[in-house]
C-alpha cells in the first residue's frame, strides 16, 4: 500500500530529471521508491516539493544503508540529490571525478570522541581510526591488518603494509596512534587488528558502524578515503617531502591525489613565495 501511495510522487519527481538512459532511470526510480516509502512508513505521506530535502535523504541513509559500504551509501545520496535538482550536469566520458575530500582536524577529533559512546565497540573503533586517519592505510587493506605487521624499530613504531606484488611499504606511526596500534598488537597477537572475531573480514566496517550505529546514528556518515586523506594533508600541511608521502602512502606515479589535495590548501602570497625560495638556498 506504501508503494501504492507514493507512486505519483516518484514518477513526478524523477520524470524532472532529463533523460541519459533507461538504466539510469530505472536506478533514479528505484532509490527514490525506498526513500519515498520509508518517508510515508515513518511519516505517514510523501511529497518531493516538501521531504526531497538534503536533511531527509542524510536520515534515510542513517536508518537504512549503515550496513552498506560507503561507495554505496554515496551513489544513494547522489541520486536522489539528483532527483532532487530535478537535473545533473553528466561529466564526459574520460573525465575524472573529484577526490574525496580530507576531512579537517577538527572534523576528524569530532569522529574521534564517537569513541566514548561506543561502549564495548570503542577499543575496534580506535583501531581502525587509527588506521585510516592515523596510518593513512587505505579501506580495503584496514580490515586485514594483521598483529604480524606491527613491528618496533630503533625509531619508532611502525606498520609494514604487503601488497599483491610481494613487496611491501614502511608507514611510521607516531604519538597517540602508535599507542593505540602497539596495545592492538599485543591484545590480537596472531590474528587481526581490527574486529579479530570476524571470519568475514570484507564487511568489517559494515559490522562495526551496525553495532555502534544505536550509539551515535553519525557514524554512517564516516568516510575511510576521507580520514587517509586528512592524514596525508596533515603530512602537506607540515611540509614533509612529496617523494617521502609518496612512499609512505603509496601513491602511484600518474596519481591526482597530492594535486587534489594541494588544491584545497591555502595559497601563499608573493612575499611568502619569495621567502621559502630564499630559505631553501635558491636565492643563489
Amino acid at each position: 500500500m506504501s508503494r501504492i501511495r507514493v507512486r505519483p510522487q516518484v514518477v513526478e519527481a524523477v520524470m524532472r530529471v532529463p533523460y541519459v538512459s533507461a538504466r539510469t532511470d530505472g536506478a533514479m526510480m528505484g532509490r527514490t521508491y525506498m526513500f519515498a516509502m520509508w518517508l510515508d512508513e515513518t511519516q505517514g505521506s510523501f511529497d518531493w516539493r516538501r521531504d526531497l530535502t538534503a536533511e531527509n535523504i542524510n536520515a534515510f541513509a542513517a536508518a537504512n544503508l549503515v550496513t552498506h559500504a560507503q561507495g554505496t551509501v554515496n551513489t544513494y545520496r547522489s541520486t536522489l540529490m539528483r532527483v532532487k535538482r530535478g537535473g545533473q550536469i553528466v561529466t564526459p566520458v574520460g573525465k575524472r571525478t573529484e577526490a574525496r575530500r580530507a576531512y579537517t582536524s577538527m572534523e576528524f577529533e569530532v569522529i574521534e570522541r564517537t569513541i566514548d559512546v561506543a561502549g564495548s565497540e570503542g577499543e575496534d573503533w580506535k583501531v581502525h581510526l587509527a588506521l585510516s586517519g592515523g596510518a593513512g592505510l587505505r579501506p580495503e587493506e584496514i580490515p586485514y591488518a594483521h598483529a604480524s605487521w606491527v613491528h618496533e624499530g630503533p625509531s619508532g613504531t611502525f606498520i609494514r603494509v604487503p601488497n599483491k606484488k610481494g613487496t611491501y611499504r614502511d608507514v611510521p606511526l607516531l604519538g597517540r596512534f602508535a599507542e593505540t596500534i602497539r596495545n592492538a598488537a599485543r591484545r590480537n597477537e596472531g590474528t587481526y587488528l581490527f574486529c579479530p572475531e570476524l571470519r568475514g573480514r570484507a564487511n568489517a566496517l559494515s559490522y562495526m558502524k551496525r553495532k555502534i550505529r544505536g550509539m551515535h546514528p553519525s557514524i554512517v556518515d564516516y568516510d575511510v578515503t576521507r580520514a587517509r586523506h586528512y592524514w596525508i594533508s596533515r603530512m602537506l600541511d607540515a611540509a614533509v617531502p612529496a617523494t617521502l608521502i609518496a612512499e609512505i602512502a603509496d601513491i602511484h606515479a600518474g596519481a591526482h591525489l597530492l594535486a587534489d589535495l594541494l588544491s584545497e590548501m591555502p595559497r601563499p602570497d608573493l612575499d611568502e613565495s619569495f621567502a621559502a625560495l630564499a630559505a631553501a638556498g635558491l636565492s643563489d
